[in-house]
């Protein structure tokens, strides 16, 4: 018999696992469709997505949080023109931040 409480950890990476997968499948899925396919709680497939994963949504994708925050740079220098000179002049440069 299983005990009643927390589940245990193995049990949380399945689900981890499998949060992943749907997501890289399909990333415009809401937790709420998660939750429904894999028959969790809205409250479980929200704490895998944005605390265990750290997802947040942007555009309606799913997305780790650093590269939200690396694109949203690259779009603000783009539209200031910036970016493609950046990118000249650090051509020779391995540690680009843009």
């Amino acid at each position: 018999m299983e005990a009643s409480g927390r589940p245990s950890s193995s049990r949380m990476d399945i689900n981890t696992a499998r949060v992943v997968e749907i997501i890289q499948r399909d990333r415009r899925l809401t937790v709420r469709e998660i939750a429904s396919e894999l028959g969790l709680s809205y409250g479980n497939v929200q704490c895998i997505v944005t605390d265990e994963l750290r997802y947040s949504k942007v555009c309606a994708r799913w997305i780790p949080r650093n590269s939200g925050m690396q694109a949203s740079r690259r779009k603000k220098f783009l539209k200031m023109g910036i970016l493609p000179y950046m990118r000249q002049n650090n051509s020779t440069d391995r540690h680009e931040d843009f």
